[in-house]
């Protein structure tokens, strides 16, 4: 989409059509809606197509067939050159989409086992699900993506979490965002998360709680899609003040450091429960992949704060419980006999222990729950 205002291209002009240019500086509206909205300007669209993204990012014009060929064959170059295997497309909306739907397919025609994704930073399921080949909202188009950045999925966990729950607040939101995939052909493809480089850190914004956290971790590693983990969420660090905090340095990465964490004696006991709460949860994805990729999902309506959802795949279950509300919950495994039949034997997975299932089982406020069946 756009370049630094020092490179090669822009400094040496091939030609004046390589670039969007305006009489005086333009900048995106980032409304990415005006893509698909039937009732959009001309203007609107115009500007969010052709508008640059800041000051200092002069903004590629792809309809130059010449710089289109180059975009293309350069992506091919990386690929070939490091033996790439996926690739992240920085803010995937604002390019021209016929241009991408060129990459795209160029893409796969040459590495059919590629995996892309888009950074789809939106504010709507029905926005983000038009830049996915064969949506509902392309009308089954197909532009050879299928895989965004899911920030639909990052709002709901981090509301679920940091909110009280409401009808459509805390967790409901979640559970809204989940219901909303009857858009998209392969909602298992998205990549999700509940922050990145750009966003504070959700141990920041729960306010250094450290089972809010865990229930984001929980939700994270066991919903549909591919999780991504946002390095040092681990080592539970807390930016929320700017990108130069969010995106601190590894402690032990550089010399000087007080300490290295790289180190396992180093960690505290709140780290140490938290990246042993991620192996687990890592490990039991590894060692059912079949469950994950194939296993078909459903979810409860979240009541009082308490959201329950689960996967089933032959003869595997898995179900999770989590208690976002400010009470203990008793919990009615009887709601879940659909998931789990009669069996009143799992393997928790937080914990590593084989339990029994118990009328009189409890989750505490702020507590969660996975447990396998097999």
């Amino acid at each position: 989409n756009h370049v630094d205002p020092h490179h090669f291209l822009f400094e040496d002009l091939p030609d004046s059509t390589w670039f969007h240019f305006w009489p005086t500086y333009t900048q995106s509206n980032f409304k990415a809606s005006t893509l698909y909205d039937p009732y959009a300007s001309e203007y609107d669209r115009k500007k969010f197509n052709e508008g640059w993204f800041v000051e200092d990012m002069p903004d590629f014009d792809q309809d130059n067939p010449f710089l289109a060929t180059y975009l293309i064959q350069n992506t091919i170059w990386w690929v070939e050159q490091f033996d790439l295997h996926g690739i992240r497309i920085d803010t995937y909306t604002y390019p021209d989409q016929s241009f991408m739907k060129k990459l795209n397919k160029a893409m796969l025609d040459n590495y059919p086992d590629m995996a892309l994704f888009g950074e789809t930073w939106v504010h709507q399921t029905t926005t983000q699900s038009y830049f996915v080949g064969n949506s509902r909202t392309r009308g089954g188009d197909d532009n050879y993506h299928y895989s965004v950045t899911d920030f639909q999925v990052a709002f709901g966990i981090r509301n679920a979490v940091t909110e009280d729950f409401g009808w459509t607040e805390g967790v409901s939101d979640l559970y809204y965002a989940l219901a909303k995939d009857v858009v998209y052909p392969e909602p298992e493809k998205h990549v999700t998360f509940f922050d990145n480089h750009d966003l504070e850190r959700l141990y920041g914004i729960a306010d250094k709680n450290l089972d809010k956290l865990h229930q984001g971790i929980a939700l994270l590693m066991t919903l549909r899609g591919t999780p991504c983990l946002l390095y040092g969420t681990e080592l539970l660090m807390a930016g929320t003040e700017n990108h130069g905090k969010i995106r601190e340095d590894m402690p032990g990465g550089w010399k000087g450091d007080s300490i290295d964490k790289f180190n396992s004696e180093n960690w505290s006991t709140e780290e140490r429960a938290t990246i042993e709460l991620i192996q687990n949860l890592q490990q039991c994805r590894t060692e059912n992949q079949d469950l994950f990729n194939q296993g078909k999902m459903v979810q409860f309506i979240p009541n009082k704060g308490v959201y329950a959802y689960g996967r089933i795949h032959n003869g595997k279950t898995l179900l999770v419980i989590l208690n976002t509300g400010r009470e203990e919950h008793s919990i009615d495994y009887g709601k879940y006999k659909e998931l789990i039949q009669n069996k009143r034997e799992a393997q928790n997975i937080v914990t590593q222990e084989l339990v029994q299932l118990k009328t009189n089982d409890k989750l505490a406020a702020s507590g969660f729950v996975v447990l396998f069946f097999d």
